[in-house]
């Protein structure tokens, strides 16, 4: 019956699937059983509650700024290194599409999102796994998992004890996933901390890094996104291109420009449900920057009129 319902939110015209989703929201009640969905050519396994699916099928643009990163950071280079913070349930690492060369290293701590990660990802090309929540530094902390419409969410104080350990640690384990070309780190608010264990691979590898900006979460998480910037700044990065929470791409602009940035920051404070996603080149690959903006203006201006009715 799950699966059945999943199945339908996807299926014929606007009022039937706006029903069927009520339906689900409703049998989200009864449980949260594992159902099926097709994922960009991929069957997933992925929670009941997740939203996947259906921000797949009404968005064309949502979360596909990394796939069109990771293939353009792959025909530079030759061969793409990515690092997946928060990879969830291995639906980024679907987008990456890893292939022959590629390396590419999912970071996941929650143990439920582990098994299926294994599961999805079974069979991929250069993929390895590491079972890690990271931080700013390596410590035990006492935190409770809060799974939340298919993610989840840390509270410290309270819960059992998770050890935490940095991203440039991690990284030493895993070599095969180095010089890192992308980074991606979606940590529920966690994402500046993340960034800060991973000092030591911004200034030597330079990789694109792709995180997201949740101001609720930020907040929740004890953190401030412009005590951030100082530290992506010393590490050599720069130009930045922003994009919505559907995936189409705001504006682009540089680290530096801090008033314009205190302005997104504030539009983003006073929505309920709403997150940037912020892409950040380092000053050494402008030029690339510059190339990938112009290959993203080339895709918005292929896309449709959107439907305002």
């Amino acid at each position: 019956m799950f699966q059945w319902v999943s199945d339908q939110c996807l299926r014929g015209g606007r009022v039937r699937r706006k029903g069927f989703r009520l339906l689900r929201k409703v049998m989200l009640r009864l449980g949260n059983p594992t159902v099926r969905i097709e994922y960009f050519g991929r069957t997933l396994e992925v929670p009941f509650s997740s939203d996947l699916a259906i921000h797949t099928a009404d968005f064309e643009t949502y979360n596909s700024n990394l796939r069109r990163l990771c293939r353009f950071v792959r025909s530079e280079q030759g061969r793409l290194r990515y690092v997946d913070v928060g990879a969830n349930v291995g639906d980024w690492a679907v987008l990456a599409e890893p292939g022959p060369g590629d390396s590419i290293l999912l970071v996941e701590g929650y143990p439920p999102f582990d098994t299926l990660l294994k599961r999805n990802v079974a069979g991929m090309s250069g993929v390895h796994l590491a079972e890690n929540y990271l931080s700013g530094q390596a410590a035990a902390v006492q935190v409770a998992e809060i799974p939340s419409n298919a993610t989840n969410r840390l509270v410290p104080g309270e819960g059992r004890a998770v050890q935490f350990e940095t991203l440039d640690s991690v990284l030493e384990r895993h070599s095969s996933a180095t010089p890192v070309g992308v980074i991606k780190v979606d940590a529920e608010g966690f994402d500046g901390r993340v960034l800060a264990g991973g000092r030591r691979m911004l200034e030597n590898d330079n990789p694109v890094v792709l995180f997201e900006f949740h101001p609720s979460l930020w907040r929740k998480a004890g953190q401030d996104f412009e005590s951030v910037l100082p530290g992506l700044r010393k590490a050599g990065y720069g130009p930045l291109l922003v994009y919505d929470n559907q995936g189409v791409l705001l504006l682009s602009t540089q680290l530096s420009e801090t008033d314009l940035l205190r302005t997104l920051i504030r539009y983003a404070r006073v929505l309920s449900f709403f997150y940037f996603d912020l892409m950040v080149f380092p000053v050494s690959r402008t030029d690339s920057a510059a190339r990938f903006l112009e290959s993203e203006e080339a895709f918005l201006n292929r896309l449709p009129d959107g439907d305002c009715c």
